[in-house]
This record gives structure tokens, C-alpha cells and sequence, in this order.
């Protein structure tokens, strides 16, 4: 888990010092496979939930058992990840706010004392960016993703003047959902 905390230590220092303390979240619902159908790479989803970052973002800094905490950290990450650009390079405030020192600490408290938690599945399914956050139909782009992959890509070593990359964010909330999923 040190591997990991040290890379979200580095890609949300990369955002702080480009996008500045705080983040506008923009969308607010999104949906969710249902964890019994999530690691099951043989059977395709069909059952779904729905969920809100605000909601998410209460349970990060509220306080609860680790393993929802996680899967809570998980949603804002993913979002972080897939709006990592967009935030650096068109700053628009809209929306509802909150801070990445917010996020760091309240990703200190759920990660201390975390040690390794063993997985009983590799694959996972993923809804596709464009449908995950569209209240108005249900999810039909699903992709098959590989635990392995997403630790390998969160991972990787870079060069010394590369930047972070915060999409990195994206297979590190993968990893935090399925340990919080397995807890």
C-alpha cells in the first residue's frame, strides 16, 4: 500500500500545484455496478446503483468504517482522474468545491495502518466515462479491467522531468474500491 500512497502523495501535489487547493466538481451523480457482479468477468452486468461525489465526498472526511471509506475515496478519485487535464488547463469553478488538503487528510486517516489485503479476483468491470456520468440512461459501454494492470500503470516508474499523470488516479481508485470491497 506504501507503493500506492506514495504515487497519490505525487499525482495530487501535481494537481495542488497546477489547479490550485481546491477542485470544482461539475457532475454530481454517477453510476455503479453492483459489487456482486463487479469481479465476475464471466457474466456481464446488469444490476446497477446510483451514487452521488457529494455523498461520496461526506463519507471521505465524515468518518465510518475503512472499507466504505475507501470505496467512497475510490469515486472522487476516478473523477479526479478522468477531469486530471481539464482542471490544469481550464480551471472553470462551477459546481461544488472541496479541497485537496481535505482530500489528503481524510486519505491519511483511511490508509494508516492499511497493510496488505488479500483479492480474490483479478478482473473487474468498468462503466465507460462517458455513460458513468449520465443520469439520463443506463450504462451500456462496459469494459473487462485487470487488477494487475491498474497496480502496474499506478505505478510505473517515470522519468525524473515527467510529469505525474493524473489518470494514474483513475487505476489507483480501481485498486482502493476492490480492497475496500474485500474487507
Amino acid at each position: 500500500m506504501s507503493v500506492l500512497r506514495g504515487e497519490l502523495d505525487t499525482v495530487l501535489s501535481y494537481l495542488e500545484r497546477e489547479a490550485g487547493d481546491s477542485v470544482s466538481v461539475h457532475r454530481d451523480f454517477f453510476w455503479s455496478i453492483a459489487a456482486r457482479e463487479m469481479y465476475d468477468p464471466y457474466v456481464t452486468p446488469v444490476e446497477f446503483g446510483s451514487g452521488r461525489l457529494t455523498e461520496s465526498w461526506a463519507g471521505v472526511i465524515g468518518g465510518g468504517p475503512v472499507a466504505e471509506r475507501l470505496i467512497q475515496v475510490a469515486d472522487i478519485l476516478r473523477y479526479l482522474g478522468q477531469r486530471g487535464y481539464d482542471l490544469i488547463f481550464s480551471p472553470v469553478r462551477e459546481g461544488w468545491t472541496f479541497s485537496l488538503k481535505e482530500l489528503r487528510t481524510a486519505l491519511d486517516d483511511i490508509l494508516v495502518g492499511l497493510g496488505e489485503v488479500p483479492l480474490d479476483w483479478d478482473y473487474f468491470w468498468a462503466i465507460g466515462e462517458e455513460e458513468l456520468y449520465d443520469a439520463a440512461a443506463r450504462p451500456q459501454d462496459l469494459t473487462l479491467g485487470y487488477l494487475p494492470d491498474s497496480w502496474e500503470f499506478a505505478t510505473r516508474p517515470r522519468d525524473e522531468d515527467e510529469d505525474p499523470f493524473p489518470y494514474a488516479l483513475v487505476w489507483i481508485a480501481e485498486l482502493l474500491r476492490a480492497t475496500g470491497q474485500a474487507m
